[in-house]
């Protein structure tokens, strides 16, 4: 799977996450996310739940140091009138990709 086919399939997911609505993204997501890296050489990772909210958690390698990433695949609520595409299909324009999550928040920490 190349770069452009990832990125597409992980916009693809509505992952709206609007709690004053009820609103909560599936386990599809990151159910998407745990297979995927299984697929890359078989990286184990795990989904957890947590009050309907879910995360992917794995680990490689052993000993130290020890690096953490850490981002996230929800989204606010869309207003789909401010979009010239569809919020949830990649589009392609030049050399850019739009699409809802395109441009995830990744925290990196080094852990002692």
């Amino acid at each position: 799977m190349d770069v452009l086919e990832l990125l597409s399939s992980l916009v693809s997911f509505e992952t709206v996450n609007d709690p004053a609505r009820g609103i909560r993204p599936s386990k599809d997501c990151p159910a998407f996310i745990r297979d995927t890296l299984a697929s890359w050489g078989g990286i184990e990772s795990e989904l957890i739940e947590r009050d309907g909210y879910y995360a992917v958690y794995g680990e490689i390698g052993e000993g130290k140091p020890k690096l953490l990433f850490m981002a996230h695949f929800d989204v606010v609520p869309v207003n789909r009138e401010e979009w010239e595409t569809d919020p949830f299909k990649l589009t392609v324009k030049g050399d850019r990709a739009y699409g809802r999550g395109g441009a995830p928040t990744i925290r990196a920490t080094l852990l002692p």
